[in-house]
């Protein structure tokens, strides 16, 4: 039933590819052709004696994940760098567009876990109908969390107790998940990120701020807001997911910003990428280099997010920034300098804030736009700040500051009501969310 209901949502007016008089949407043909796939190099892998034909069978299998995952989502883009450096001497051809199949950033990433997993023995094979539920499961299928295979399959073994189901908790944080979204994501999308990064041109330096400010808010509300309503919907199925935010603005610096961000993606690139190239001991330069390994890791995590030179720009500028602090908090070891958490926490969230006018911006032209006007723009009035802004955008920062306490305190104290109470103070909330939401956007990682 999980299996169908997945598939169904996956295919959802999306576009069809034609096999004569049968019609099926692009998603579900790429997402069932990648479970075939990774789960005939598993029973392949797996019947290899450990060592060097295991090996094998694993590279391949992650070379022909990566493969799809390039060609649908990267060829286009490597073929207009090309032209742009050989155009002029060698005749390359033009390609047509090519439709990117929704999620397949997150079920790749998935899959080449379960191979990489199964190889070091960390979880077993497992049936065919497990894994294809397990790469397919709806709620996360679109934009994550990046659920592993032995946090997702071992709760398939044992039948769920729909009684038993947290029923409550789930509805609190799909409650949740909404206001961020309809509420500050939607709006802030709508009344100043499109409009600024649209025409970085015409912003004056007020308005070029306050833009960087509101994504920073909506960014995250957007993204965090389908985690909290993903989390939730699974609970409802008696599924538990891995926490994907921890309140990252509050990070006071970068290395513990990435540890409260996309954490379960920050994982992956740890486990399947860093400690693979190296870690903080060698690199594939020598021992001397290390720091390769970790500029080698956030620029892949860059290009990850799509086929776009800001996204690899973003992920070089974030490794980059990480190597500095890392030489910076050696220095004031050394030196024995405490610099207060509230100034630490402020310069990580300005530098993180900064790489997100990369992230944001659709070229790396709009980028020096928009820095231009930031710090030439005084002339030209305002036409974007306005209070609803300003209190979104405070809203979207400031609500992590609260506990997580806090928001356990308010499930627990709704689960103590009759189940009418419930459904009455549910009902109520969301026809307010729906009534103060304008047009509600998609999620900004379902392009990812």
């Amino acid at each position: 039933m999980i299996l169908i209901a997945s598939y169904i949502f996956l295919g959802y007016h999306q576009p069809l590819l034609h096999f004569g008089p049968i019609s099926l949407p692009l998603p579900c043909v790429v997402l069932a052709s990648s479970i075939v796939i990774n789960y005939f190099f598993t029973h392949l892998m797996m019947k290899q004696a450990p060592g060097r034909a295991r090996q094998i069978v694993l590279a391949c299998a992650i070379a022909v994940n990566v493969g799809i995952l390039g060609y649908f989502k990267y060829r286009n883009f490597i073929i207009e760098q090309a032209h742009e450096v050989l155009s002029d001497s060698i005749a390359l051809p033009r390609l047509s567009s090519l439709i990117i199949p929704i999620a397949i950033s997150f079920f790749t990433f998935q899959a080449i876990s379960y191979l990489v997993d199964c190889y070091r023995g960390t979880i077993e094979k497992v049936s065919f109908l497990d894994f294809a539920v397990y790469l397919s499961f709806f709620p996360h299928l679109v934009a994550g969390p990046i659920v592993r295979a032995s946090e997702f399959i071992p709760q398939m073994r044992n039948p769920h107790n729909a009684r038993a189901v947290e029923g409550t908790r789930a509805a609190t944080l799909i409650a949740r998940g909404l206001f961020k979204k309809m509420i500050v994501a939607d709006l802030l999308y709508t009344q100043l990120v499109r409009p600024a990064f649209g025409a970085p041109q015409k912003l004056g330096s007020l308005d070029a701020i306050m833009a960087v400010y509101g994504y920073a808010a909506q960014l995250y509300c957007d993204f965090s807001g389908y985690t909290d309503i993903a989390i939730g919907v699974a609970l409802l199925l008696g599924f538990r997911f891995p926490e994907n935010f921890n309140r990252p603005y509050t990070a006071t610096s970068l290395r513990d910003f990435w540890q409260r961000w996309h954490m379960t993606l920050s994982r992956w690139l740890r486990d399947y990428v860093y400690i693979p190239l190296g870690g903080n001991k060698k690199s594939v330069f020598g021992a001397r280099f290390v720091a390769f390994n970790l500029i080698a890791t956030m620029t892949i995590g860059g290009l990850w997010h799509g086929a776009n030179t800001t996204f690899v720009v973003w992920g070089f500028y974030m490794g980059m920034m990480l190597l500095v602090e890392r030489g910076l908090r050696n220095f004031n070891e050394r030196h024995n300098i405490d610099v207060p958490a509230w100034v630490r926490r402020i310069l990580t969230f300005h530098v993180v804030t900064f790489g997100w006018i990369i992230f944001a911006s659709e070229s790396m032209s709009n980028v020096r736009i928009m820095l231009e006007r930031i710090f030439s723009g005084f002339s030209t009035p305002p036409t974007f700040i306005t209070a609803s802004v300003v209190i979104l955008i405070l809203c979207g920062i400031m609500i992590q500051s609260i506990p997580a306490s806090v928001t356990g305190r308010i499930s627990t104290t709704i689960s103590t009501k009759p189940i009418f109470a419930q459904a009455l103070i549910f009902g109520v909330g969301l026809m307010i969310l729906s009534a103060l939401s304008g047009t509600v956007s998609a999620f900004v990682y379902g392009f990812f």
